[in-house]
């Protein structure tokens, strides 16, 4: 089964770069494709969200979304991240496609982009 989780979260001027790895199973890899993926990072009363898309979301299995940033995160902290992915499993011998889904939560440390 496909999963996924959060490897980094570093902040930038009003930006952050959320990070991690689209992990799926042998027999999964050759018939999915990931067509994006959604995060939403909050730390006390700041969040930030983003999202991929089809032409750059997933590649050498990770992925990387420059979320929005509202409020003022502090570095060395942690926020509680929530991701989403969306993708297509285009199936085997004449299979009919099928649109999957999954979500994730779990907290990841903000860092300050050097």
């Amino acid at each position: 089964m496909a999963h996924s989780r959060f490897t980094s979260a570093k902040l930038r001027d009003g930006t952050m770069d959320v990070a991690g790895p689209f992990e799926l199973s042998a027999a999964e890899a050759k018939t999915t494709v990931p067509l994006t993926v959604h995060v939403v990072l909050i730390q006390g009363g700041a969040y930030a969200h983003g999202h991929t898309s089809p032409k750059d979301g997933v590649a050498g299995g990770n992925w990387v979304v420059q979320a929005e940033v509202a409020g003022a995160f502090t570095p060395g902290k942690p926020a509680q991240g929530f991701g989403f992915v969306s993708l297509v499993d285009e199936g085997e011998n004449g299979d009919s496609p099928l649109h999957e889904t999954f979500q994730w939560s779990e907290p990841v440390m903000v860092t300050k982009a050097v």
